[in-house]
This record gives C-alpha cells, sequence and structure tokens, in this order.
C-alpha cells in the first residue's frame, strides 16, 4: 500500500488510526534527510507533554527548559518524582532525523478527546508525529 500522503475525511480532518505494530504500519525510522535540532526535538516533546499533563502524571523527565545552549537547557532539566506516571513520555532524541515522540500509556487512558488534541497539536508541527506504545502495566523505575 502506497504511504505518500495523510489520509482525511470530509472536511480535510486526518484521520486517527489504532493499528497493531507492524512494519507495513511503523516503517523503519530514517537515517537521512533535514536533521532535526534538539531545539525542535524537545519544543516538540514539550508541546506533546503540555497536552497530555491534562490527562493524568507525565513523567520521568518532565519538559526540556530551552535555554540558549543544550549544556545550560540540560543543566536546567529536573527529573520528575513520579516513578510510574500515567503517560511515560521518552525523553531521548533517537536520532538526528526523527521528527515523532514514543507515549507508553494504560490503554483505558488514551482516550478520542486526547487524540483529537493530540491531532490539533501535531497539525502546528509539519512532519511530526507522536506514537503511543499502549501497555497494560508500568515496569519503569526512576533509579
Amino acid at each position: 500500500m502506497q504511504r505518500d500522503r495523510l489520509d482525511t475525511v470530509a472536511g480535510g480532518a486526518p484521520i486517527v488510526r489504532v493499528v497493531p505494530f507492524s512494519r507495513d504500519e511503523c516503517p523503519a525510522s530514517p537515517n537521512s534527510g533535514p536533521p532535526v535540532t534538539w531545539r525542535e526535538y524537545y519544543g516538540f516533546r514539550n508541546a506533546v507533554i503540555g497536552v497530555l499533563r491534562f490527562y493524568g502524571t507525565v513523567d520521568p523527565m518532565g519538559e526540556m527548559p530551552i535555554l540558549k545552549s543544550w549544556e545550560s537547557s540540560e543543566a536546567a532539566w529536573k527529573p520528575g518524582a513520579r516513578p510510574n506516571p500515567d503517560f511515560f513520555v521518552v525523553a531521548d532524541m533517537w536520532n538526528e532525523w526523527n521528527r515523532w515522540n514514543r507515549v507508553e500509556a494504560s490503554p483505558w487512558l488514551v482516550s478520542a478527546r486526547l487524540l483529537s488534541e493530540l491531532v490539533t497539536m501535531v497539525k502546528g508541527f509539519p512532519g511530526w508525529c507522536v506514537y503511543f506504545a499502549i501497555v497494560k502495566r508500568r515496569t519503569h523505575r526512576i533509579r
């Protein structure tokens, strides 16, 4: 199946699909193209956190302060205090080409309203996406 356009419904609204993980649905991460800066990545991640925090606890790292340099931002970044947040937002920037952020959450927390708000937020970041790893039980621990 060709994936060169975003599927839409009448009126141009994007379709949100829930599908099992597969190579066809979730192709390999890019390893070339226009690079993403740390400011872009963490700016997007901060926006994701901004939506999620209205639906539950978000951690482990919280929002990244976007300061003048990476070093000053990283030094000011404080880990969260929740060992088992409702939404576990991956903090690592995978590589300089990925324009996505992974969120781990219970299926009971991912509502139509939450997805709608995330779609609205993502529209402000062309080419970016959020994907959920739906998990039944938390195993993350902050050490």
